[in-house]
């Protein structure tokens, strides 16, 4: 049976970025409140499984019309829905997409044990044969969806019916019996008249577009020059011998290996021998001496070409530095003039610095001193007694301010300026040098360049080629050596190739009549047709179409006794334990057994059920809404129980809904037998239910908390 182990799940639905849920317990319970993605988690595995069938109204959920699979808040869509299952042979990877790149378009891969990978229609009907079930069936045995379970005992007797059978895994036989329905025999034996004559006016018109074919093929070989008499099988099987001969001829002249041709027995070998001798003038033509040392002297040539070229651009790329660099010399003297006046204006900044330092020193001494005279001002003491000595110097301020200004302010300005003006100099000459450093490094790349030419040279022209040799005068003259050998060549190639070319005329004649025979053969083969017993057989198998209606309606009955006899097989092994889990849940007072009865509609030939009390009453009018959930869990478990399908695990929805708190205390212990068997993967928002799981499940639980939706991040989910 087929187990979950692990769904990673991105942007399908509510969710927006990835999550993963491991499935590593028999019992895994998804908890939190409405529209934080529980429903969305189980609707993934079912979407993984099955794809655009779990979607539509055609899946009878109404919920699912109109329903949208790519979270509708990212934009493009980027849906991914990756479910691990596992088998007997190992894990199996379902990988459904809605990628970016596909737009609306659902992709499908299917990762084998063994590490295969299958894609598209391969993977979906490998996939299918692996479940064994269509998704009506997985809507029914599997998942219990509230709309789907409760269909079971509300919906109108036929689909009633047709879900209790898929309940019971009877799907295949209902299935073979509505296709025998849908097979209307006597409307087949209407439409396989009217094919037939359809079928007889098709082979009517395909002779006359054969006779029509047929002279336009006849017109065209007249054209390239095929006498209509020759435009039959034994004229061909006579160029044919014309051709090996010329073929055997050309080679033995040149002395080449002669051709193996061997000759059509019949025009059926016309087609291939045609082929069989066009590979043979290929090879002649590679081989046709000279012509081996044509396609070689052209690849020479064509390489001394790119080598004159590089050449011719390396020449180029020398001239236009030189003209740089004697541009320069001629504006600044040389690169060594432009280094010399760069150092001579550096010690020139570096002495009128030196004089600043030492000028600025005493000037700034001068001004302290100043400072001081004028605060002893301001404290009415002598203004001329010297700050440092103490000894008074008459007018000592008034001389201090006058040095200051003659000798400090306006030397110092100027010193400044010049400064700045010298290394102004100095950054264009750097800019100079640089500029000449460049040009040398231009330079040596394209000596280089000439170093790698004349490397290419010596190995063209197969010998070394020496710095005082001029590369390109040396290949100039080889590429002229070659030009006059390759007109030699030509000259004598070209009759040779003209020979050859003589003989293609002759095959394309010969082809002409080859598809001209093929073409009669064909219409002959029509008119064979009409004569051979299988077109006989099929004018007899109308007589016979009766016998077949008869032998359907026979399939019919036994494929309906079928049905109905694995019925109730299945009824009876899962009848108590539905009886079991309904008592168990609900303790009604007036129910002691329920039963499913069984009938067989006559018309149809489909089984028909009746749920009825232990004294055959039906049971639905005494049951309450829970009640009515409860019976219709106990049957969706009891048969989860009894069934060997190739699922091993059951997904509920909800499934406490309209239940009360005693209720939910019994579905748990039968949860929990269900458990020791399938896993059970149920969502709930119900915190009583929560409670009853959590102190009344004796096998391992994991939990998974749903809560906060939020438009960027979709719903938060914690493992507990």
């Amino acid at each position: 049976m087929l187990t979950l182990n692990r769904l990673r799940v991105r942007g399908f639905r509510g969710f927006v970025g990835g999550q993963e849920f491991l499935f590593d317990a028999p019992v895994t319970l998804l908890f939190g409140p409405n529209r934080c993605g529980k429903s969305s988690i189980l609707n993934a595995i079912e979407w993984g499984l099955f794809g655009s069938e779990a979607v539509g109204s055609h899946t009878g959920i109404r919920e699912r019309i109109d329903w949208v699979v790519a979270n509708r808040l990212v934009k493009p869509a980027d849906v991914l829905v990756e479910l691990t299952l596992g088998a007997s042979d190992g894990e199996y990877i379902v990988r459904r997409s809605l990628p970016r790149r596909t737009g609306r378009k659902t992709t499908l891969e299917l990762i084998l044990p063994d590490g295969e990978v299958l894609a598209g229609e391969e993977a979906e009907q490998r996939l299918a044969r692996l479940t064994g079930a269509s998704f009506r069936d997985f809507a029914t045995t599997v998942y219990q969806h509230q709309e789907t379970i409760r269909a079971v005992l509300t919906q109108e007797p036929r689909e009633r019916n047709d879900a209790i059978d898929r309940l019971l895994g009877l799907s295949d036989y209902q299935n073979l019996l509505a296709a025998l329905h849908e097979v209307n025999p006597r409307g087949r034996q209407r439409d396989m008249e009217k094919l037939l004559e359809a079928f007889d006016r098709d082979v009517q018109a395909a002779f006359d577009a054969r006779a029509n074919d047929l002279e336009r093929l006849r017109q065209q070989a007249e054209a390239a020059g095929v006498p209509r008499d020759q435009l039959n099988p034994r004229a061909a099987l006579i160029l044919a011998g014309s051709v090996r001969q010329a073929l055997a001829d050309f080679a033995t002249q040149l002395g080449l290996a002669p051709p193996i041709l061997p000759p059509p027995a019949d025009a059926a070998e016309l087609t291939g021998f045609e082929k069989a001798a066009r590979a043979e003038i290929a090879r002649l033509r590679r081989q046709m001496p000279g012509a081996a040392e044509q396609q070689e002297l052209f690849a020479l040539r064509g390489r001394l070409t790119e080598l004159l070229a590089e050449l011719e651009r390396a020449h180029q790329e020398r001239d236009a530095v030189g003209r740089d660099i004697r541009e320069l010399d001629r504006q600044y003297s040389g690169q060594q003039a432009v280094e010399a006046q760069i150092a001579r204006l550096a010690r020139t900044v570096e002495e009128e610095q030196a004089r600043q330092t030492q000028a600025d020193a005493r000037a700034a001494l001068i001004d302290r001193a100043l400072d001081l005279l004028q605060a002893e001002a301001a404290e009415d003491r002598p203004a001329d007694a010297c700050p440092v000595c103490g000894h008074e110097s008459p007018g000592l301020a008034e001389r201090l301010r006058r040095e200051w200004e003659e000798k400090f302010q306006g030397p110092l300005r100027e010193s400044k300026e010049r400064v700045r003006s010298l290394q102004e100099q100095i950054q264009k000459l750097r800019a100079v040098a640089e500029i000449y450093r460049k040009s040398n490094d231009r330079l040596q790349a394209v000596e280089g360049e000439f170093a790698r030419c004349r490397r290419k040279a010596s190995e063209l022209l197969g010998r070394e080629i020496s710095e005082r040799e001029d590369v390109w005068a040396l290949a100039a003259a080889e590429g002229e050596r070659i030009g006059q050998r390759l007109q030699q060549l030509e000259e004598a190639v070209a009759a040779r190739q003209d020979r050859l070319g003589e003989i293609e005329q002759i095959l394309e004649r010969l082809r002409r009549i080859a598809d001209l025979v093929a073409l009669e053969d064909k219409q002959r083969g029509l008119e064979r047709m009409q004569q051979s017993p299988e077109y006989r057989e099929l004018e007899a198998a109308r007589g016979r179409l009766a016998e077949l209606l008869g032998d359907l309606e026979a399939l019919r009955e036994a494929v309906s006794a079928a049905a109905g006899e694995e019925a109730r097989t299945r009824l009876t092994a899962a009848e108590a334990a539905i009886d079991q889990y309904f008592r168990r849940m609900t303790g009604h007072p007036a129910v002691r057994a329920i039963r499913l009865k069984l009938t067989t509609d006559k018309r149809s030939g489909r089984n028909s059920y009746e749920v009825a009390d232990q004294n055959g009453n039906d049971l639905t009018p005494l049951l309450s809404q829970g009640d009515l959930n409860a019976l219709a869990l106990a049957i969706f478990l009891g048969l989860a129980a009894a069934g060997s399908g190739a699922f091993g695990f059951v997904l509920l929805d909800d499934p406490s809904q309209s239940l009360d708190a005693e209720h939910k205390r019994q579905l748990v212990k039968v949860l929990d037998e269900v458990a020791q068997h399938k896993q059970v993967v149920l969502a709930t928002m119900d915190q009583e239910f929560r409670h009853h799981l959590t102190e009344g499940l004796t096998v391992v639980r994991r939990e998974y908390r749903c809560e906060k939706w939020t438009p960027e991040k979709g719903p938060t989910i914690t493992r507990v």
